[in-house]
């Protein structure tokens, strides 16, 4: 999804090599962000008509995530969680929002946005778009618009700029890392040393992550509560075995699934067979690299529980082995949103070391 929508933005954007001498560099803020991944906050003189119009015409889902239990409903998750606010409402709290959309409107938002050098510039649908990183938490994205609440509410009818203005948001949602409130500490940290170490390959996580599991051809860690569950299920195999088509792909998953994964009553755990659950491989690129990217649904065999999962394939070429960042989760009757963003962000982040 992240490299199907990146293109269709950034084509307009250049990076700001000269700006106005009366702009100033931006000094970046030491406030960790917080919020989740997938969320983005509005800021605007008037948020109640933005909302009514971002319900009817920002209609752009991720067709990954399935609202319903019942998944022949076909209802989808839309790709980004909007929240709103008046400007004057979230004046000490900017930090909340790991991604933060202001418009002309804004009150003392948008004066401080046009007093500072922005790092990117497009033009959407002939208006004018500004990128600013970290300016009142890190990392955050503010993305300024040069529109009031009624005319960008106008904007928003247009098909084109709602596309266009979800690609550009996705771009600042991947690309920004982890949230403050999800970033590395003492743990985290040893724990990133030890896989170091040991496998060669890094990535930052979520505190809540705890090891569980390692061997030769694994690396398992897991956060699980009494509502959910999420897995890191990286595996490790050599760059003989073939996975260049989605029925190869999905294969592989299996045979690891089976292998490793399965419930207290022994059910095993595969890839999901059903028309309703599809499953997509692509080739994308992450840092420069191409990379074979699977997602799907997983289901618990003989049982109802299934999530979504993304799986990524590293080729190590210097060590001749392929390296999996496989992320899945289960959460029924939730959001799954965030819990999905954060894992594109990790792999975002995934280092091969030596």
């Amino acid at each position: 999804m992240y490299s199907q929508l990146k293109s269709i933005i950034f084509i307009a954007i250049v990076s700001l090599a000269v700006t106005s001498c009366n702009r100033k560099e931006i000094i970046a803020s030491t406030t960790p962000s917080e919020g989740m991944p997938g969320e983005v906050l509005v800021v605007s003189e008037d948020v109640t008509e933005l909302k009514d119009q971002f319900e009817q015409f920002f209609t752009e889902v991720d067709s990954n995530l399935i609202v319903a239990e019942q998944a022949d409903l076909m209802q989808y998750e839309k790709a980004i969680s909007f929240w709103f606010a008046p400007a004057k409402s979230i004046e000490g709290s900017e930090k909340l929002a790991p991604v933060i959309l202001v418009l002309n409107d804004a009150q003392k938002y948008s004066s401080t946005l046009e007093g500072l050098k922005a790092s990117q510039e497009a033009t959407v649908a002939g208006t004018s778009v500004s990128i600013f990183k970290n300016v009142w938490a890190n990392p955050q994205t503010a993305v300024y618009i040069d529109a009031s609440a009624k005319e960008f509410a106008e904007l928003l009818k247009k098909g084109g700029f709602t596309k266009a203005l979800n690609a550009l948001l996705q771009e600042q949602i991947i690309g920004q890392g982890l949230p403050g409130s999800l970033s590395s500490n003492t743990y985290t940290d040893s724990i990133s040393k030890i896989i170091a170490s040991n496998y060669g390959f890094t990535f930052d996580f979520p505190a809540q992550f705890r090891l569980e599991y390692t061997n030769p051809e694994i690396v398992w860690l897991r956060q699980e509560s009494n509502k959910f569950y999420r897995h890191i299920f990286i595996n490790i195999f050599r760059d003989s075995a073939l996975i260049a088509t989605k029925e190869a792909a999905i294969q592989n998953r299996d045979v690891f699934t089976y292998k490793y994964l399965s419930n207290s009553e022994g059910t095993k755990v595969a890839v999901s067979k059903s028309n309703l659950f599809k499953t997509q491989f692509t080739r994308e690129k992450i840092k420069g690299t191409d990379v074979f990217v699977l997602r799907g649904w997983y289901q618990e065999e003989l049982t109802f529980r299934r999530g979504p999962f993304i799986r990524y394939f590293f080729h190590d070429t210097k060590n001749h082995r392929y390296i999996v960042f496989d992320c899945f989760l289960y959460a029924p009757e939730q959001n799954r949103l965030p819990f999905y963003r954060l894992f594109e962000i990790m792999a975002q982040g995934f280092k091969i070391t030596e």
